[in-house]
């Protein structure tokens, strides 16, 4: 099995993940929003490096599902896992969405993480709940009346607290928990208040079964310092070129829609980004390492330019999405 950066689709979204940001020609509409998203970036911080969704019901029994499970461990993730699991919570069988924020992109230590989760649950019999099974290192104590239950470990806390019947609110600190229950009760900065970002979740919720937009990471991509093959050179440029990016993905059982859009920063023309973005496929084409059913795979990508932007479709069945990430 060849690993998955020899896949050309794999390369391509392993280039695009690390660019995100800047100003999209995209208008914000109200009306592309569903009312579980505004009430979470209501809540969430106003100035984040990444935010993202994930319908739970949706990926729940997909390959892509289990790959965006995979990735929810590890590091701080598998502390916020652990705090849950303390209360009994089942996320595959309870969870509806969660909508997630971080401060920092890749970081190495705490990335900053806030969660707003949709759920099925009873608020009162789940706090009941949590305070007949909290011990050492589970605690709960309020913060401006609302109760937040907290797990520490080592010299660091993780919390979470149940805002009402369907949300529950999650942080890799406690300081980010506080500045959510602070917005939920209308104090603070909201990502809401970010019309630059909610410009870009406008169009990131055509993806209904998930969706991101990122920041894009402060690496330096001289030529200096990645000199290589013709395609490295090629994946230099547009991670040079590019500003911000939006993924938005909706998944049918186990195949996966998915639209990725690039803006190009403002000297560089998104025409040009196309050609850039081609040039990369066509030197994926030439690899020694394509056989038939990946350049068949390569030839459905579809790469466009729209309202200053470039545009990038594909869809991936379920055999080939599992042998992608598996």
């Amino acid at each position: 099995m060849k690993r998955i950066l020899s896949s050309p689709l794999l390369l391509a979204l392993s280039l695009l993940v690390v660019f995100s940001s800047c100003e999209s020609q995209v208008e914000y509409s109200d009306d592309e929003i569903s009312l579980q998203a505004k009430n979470a970036v209501d809540v969430l911080p106003s100035s984040p490096a990444f935010v993202g969704m994930m319908n739970i019901q949706d990926l729940s029994d997909s390959e892509m599902g289990a790959m965006i499970e995979e990735g929810m461990h590890g590091g701080k993730m598998d502390e916020l896992n652990d705090l849950m699991e303390a209360t009994g919570f089942n996320p595959k069988e309870d969870l509806k969405e969660v909508y997630m924020a971080m401060e920092e992109i890749g970081a190495e230590d705490n990335p900053g993480v806030s969660m707003v989760a949709y759920a099925s649950l009873d608020a009162n019999s789940m706090s009941e709940y949590i305070e007949e099974r909290a011990g050492d290192e589970l605690q709960n104590r309020s913060y401006r009346g609302v109760e937040l239950y907290i797990l520490e470990k080592g010299r660091e806390a993780f919390g979470f607290s149940i805002a009402n019947d369907d949300m529950i609110l999650a942080a890799s600190r406690i300081d980010l928990l506080e500045g959510m229950v602070d917005r939920l009760i209308d104090e603070g900065d909201a990502l809401s208040s970010n019309t630059e970002w909610m410009d870009l979740l406008a169009q990131a919720s055509t993806g209904k079964s998930a969706w991101f937009i990122a920041e894009k990471p402060d690496i330096d991509m001289s030529a200096e310092k990645h000199s290589g093959n013709s395609m490295d050179e090629t994946a230099r440029q547009i991670f040079t070129a590019v500003d911000h990016l939006v993924v938005a993905m909706n998944v049918d059982y186990d195949d996966v829609e998915s639209q990725i859009f690039l803006q190009p920063n403002a000297s560089v023309d998104a025409g040009d980004l196309e050609d850039l973005i081609k040039g990369l496929r066509s030197a994926m084409r030439s690899s020694p390492e394509m056989d038939d059913e990946h350049l068949a795979m390569l030839d459905e990508i579809d790469i466009s330019t729209s309202r200053g932007q470039v545009r990038i479709q594909f869809d991936v069945e379920g055999e080939m999405l599992d042998r992608i990430i598996r």
